[in-house]
C-alpha cells in the first residue's frame, strides 16, 4: 500500500466524520472534563496541518521515495526516503527517530507512517482562561510553572482526518476536551463544540456565568414553531440549536424568580435566557406588537430549572 493512500486518508475534505450526539453549549459543558480558552503555540506534526500549504508536496514526496526504495532495492534508495521522513516529521519522539534510522526496509517505515497517523496532532495551548479541569494537575501535565503570573500550558491531542479539529498556530480557541484518567491524555476533536472564541459568543456567554456567578448559571434554550412532530424531528437532526418550521419574530416572556424577562426568537426559532436562579419558571409566546397589542400565541409553559441546569421549552404555535 502506498504512504499516500493512507495519507489522503487525513485530508479532512475527503473523509467524513460521524458525530452520533450534538450537544448545546450548556450541556457542552457540562459533559466535558476539562473547558478553556486558549492560543496555539505550537503543532506537532506539522505536516499534516489543514492550513500547511506545502502538505501535499510533502506527501507525494513521501510516495515517490517508498516507490523507489521497494523498486529497487537499494540501500541508498532506502537511505534517502528516511532522509525524507525526517523531513516531514521533525519533531517525532527520539524513540521514533531511532527506529526510522534502524529501518531496515521500506515497509517498515511504512508501518511508521501509520505509527504516526494512529497518534494524530498535538497541540500545545497557552491557556487564558480555565473553566472546567483541575488547574493543579493540568500544570503538572504540562510542564507549567505553579507560581502566580507563570504562563500556563495544555498538551491536547485530536486525531487526524475529519474527527480532528482543524487548529492554526496564534489563533485563539474555545476548546471542550475530554481527559483520560489512565493515559493523562487530553483530547477534542471536530465533534465537539470546539472553535474559534471569536465564533464562540453563546458558549462564553454561559461559561462566565457559570465560572463567575454559578448561583445564577442556569440557561433556559428554547424554539418557536409551527410543527406538531418537532420531537420526532429534532431526534432526527440531532442538532440542539436548530428546529423544523421555526417561526421568528415571537415575543418570549420568562416569568420566574427574579421578575419577568422578554425577548425575541431569532431567524432560526430560537431564543436563550442566561443567568438564571434555580426555580420554576414560566414560559408564555406573543404575537408581534407586544405590549401593545396583548396576543398569546399558545398556551403558557412551565418549565423547572435547577443550579447550573440546562432546560429547554419548545413552544408550539399555529401557523
Amino acid at each position: 500500500m502506498r504512504v499516500l493512500a493512507a495519507a489522503c486518508l487525513c485530508v479532512p475534505a475527503l473523509v467524513g466524520c460521524d458525530c452520533q450526539l450534538s450537544l448545546s453549549a450548556c450541556r457542552e459543558a457540562a459533559a466535558s472534563d476539562v473547558v478553556f480558552i486558549g492560543t496555539v503555540e505550537s503543532m506537532d506534526p506539522a505536516a499534516f496541518s489543514r492550513w500547511n500549504p506545502a502538505q501535499r508536496a510533502s506527501l507525494e514526496s513521501l510516495n515517490r521515495g517508498y516507490d523507489q526504495a521497494r523498486a529497487s532495492g537499494a540501500l541508498g534508495a532506502l537511505e534517502e526516503l528516511k532522509r525524507s521522513y525526517l523531513k516531514v516529521f521533525p519533531d517525532l519522539p527520539d524513540d521514533r527517530k531511532k527506529a526510522i534510522g534502524a529501518a531496515a526496509s521500506a515497509n517498515e517505515l511504512a508501518a511508521l507512517f501509520y505509527w504516526v497517523m494512529d497518534h494524530g496532532k498535538h497541540v500545545r495551548l497557552r491557556v487564558l482562561e480555565q473553566f472546567r479541569g483541575d488547574t493543579d494537575d493540568d500544570a503538572q501535565r504540562t510542564g507549567a510553572g505553579k507560581d502566580e503570573g507563570e504562563p500556563r500550558y495544555i498538551d491536547l491531542w485530536t486525531p487526524f482526518g475529519d474527527c480532528g479539529f482543524d487548529f492554526q498556530a496564534g489563533e485563539t480557541y474555545l476548546v471542550y476536551a475530554d481527559d483520560d484518567e489512565e493515559s493523562n491524555i487530553v483530547s477534542t476533536g471536530s465533534c465537539s463544540r470546539t472553535r474559534r472564541v471569536a465564533d464562540a459568543g453563546d458558549d462564553l456567554a454561559h461559561l462566565m456565568l457559570l465560572g463567575h456567578a454559578p448561583e445564577q448559571a442556569g440557561r433556559l434554550e428554547g424554539f418557536v414553531t409551527t410543527n406538531q412532530l418537532y420531537q420526532v424531528e429534532m431526534d432526527k437532526t440531532r442538532d440542539p440549536e436548530r428546529i423544523s418550521q421555526p417561526v421568528a419574530g415571537v415575543v418570549v416572556e420568562l416569568a420566574g424568580p427574579g421578575g419577568t424577562r422578554y425577548l425575541e426568537s431569532d431567524r432560526a426559532g430560537r431564543f436563550v435566557f442566561d443567568g438564571l436562579k434555580a426555580g420554576d419558571y414560566t414560559v408564555t409566546g406573543y404575537g408581534p406588537g407586544y405590549p401593545r397589542q396583548v396576543r398569546a400565541l399558545g398556551a403558557a409553559k412551565r418549565v423547572r430549572v435547577g443550579e447550573k441546569d440546562c432546560a429547554v421549552a419548545v413552544l408550539l404555535v399555529a401557523k
